[in-house]
């Protein structure tokens, strides 16, 4: 890779991939055909044993920087790796199973160049199946304030689309291993507590749905990871240390792949029904009894979905309200 300096570096581009090999050329060629910013793109091979080595030994582009790691260390601590090592400022992940989109780079630098106060941008994306085929489209609040509210009790982030500033990341101690799979909901938190949080109301990402995503191996940790991220942050915020929650251990869960990918079918759910979109809330809903028809919070939330939309739009702008009583 010829030299880069620093200054001529606008944004690192980090991805850490591990036996990712079915989708990692379409991931990383969505990253290089970005256009209209300086960029370097960081991969961090998490000591994979498919063909990923390969696959990434095949590109000669000058923008990217491949870092092999001699035994897997994990997602966080892959991520911090990268990030130690990048030159730009601002810091955009990307997942190897995802596509960004054309001009997503750019339009999200351009925000945090004129909202100097704000930390981290991200942006809606759709929703793709294992075949590239469009599920949904998400609607995610866009402004700060909105922002806060959701995030005491759910992520309103899509990790494959973030960008944010080195400098803030460093300054809240960046990725923590204690949460493997909600770790981008932990980072928001903790950068809230400083800083202005946004989301572009674009869709600037293809987020990838299939049994062996990164996300959905992790689901089964992950409801009892949120409670625990969001213990730590009200530690945070009544002025406490949350060093005892990080000690919490994680339990150690094997479920088959469909309840996997019916708590993640839920959590799109979830997240289209906050959004006000209740007829993809109720398909994903839907989606998720099939595969797991006893999964309560999902038959829930599509009851939910046939209620009209007055009180679905009370319920929604009371359920921080309601979730602490």
């Amino acid at each position: 890779m010829s030299a880069m300096d620093n200054s001529a570096v606008a944004v690192s581009v980090v991805m850490s991939v591990f036996n990712g090999q079915r989708y990692l050329r379409q991931a990383i060629e969505s990253v290089l055909r970005q256009a209209g910013v300086s960029f370097e793109f960081i991969v961090i091979d998490d000591a994979s044993s498919d063909a990923t080595a390969q696959i990434l030994a095949g590109y000669s582009d000058p923008r990217i920087r491949i870092i092999r790691n001699e035994r897997n260390l994990g997602l966080p601590l892959s991520l911090n790796k990268g990030i130690a090592l990048a030159r730009g400022a601002m810091i955009a992940r990307q997942d190897a199973d995802d596509i960004s989109l054309p001009g997503r780079l750019q339009k999200q630098l351009v925000y945090l160049e004129e909202h100097p106060g704000c930390a981290l941008v991200g942006s809606d994306f759709f929703i793709i199946d294992d075949e590239d085929h469009l599920l949904a489209a998400s609607s995610l609040p866009s402004e700060d304030q909105r922002i806060r509210a959701v995030l005491e009790t759910k992520n309103c982030f899509a990790h494959s689309a973030m960008m944010f500033r080195k400098a803030a990341f460093d300054a809240v101690g960046g990725y923590r291993r204690e949460f493997p799979g909600c770790l981008d909901y932990d980072l928001a938190l903790r950068l809230s507590q400083r800083y202005a949080l946004a989301n572009l109301p674009e869709r600037l990402l293809r987020y990838r749905v299939h049994p062996q995503s990164m996300s959905a191996e992790k689901s089964a940790r992950m409801a009892f990871e949120r409670s625990l991220i969001v213990l730590a942050w009200q530690k945070r915020r009544r002025g406490e240390s949350d060093a005892e929650v990080l000690k919490t251990p994680l339990p150690r869960l094997k479920e088959d792949p469909r309840r996997l990918l019916a708590g993640q079918y839920y959590g799109f759910a979830d997240s289209l029904y906050a959004g006000g979109d209740a007829r993809a809330a109720r398909r994903f809903s839907w989606k998720s009894l099939c595969l797991f028809p006893f999964h309560r919070q999902a038959a829930g939330l599509l009851l939910r979905t046939w209620l009209p939309g007055a009180v679905r739009s009370w319920l929604r702008n009371h359920r921080s309200t309601l979730c602490r009583k």
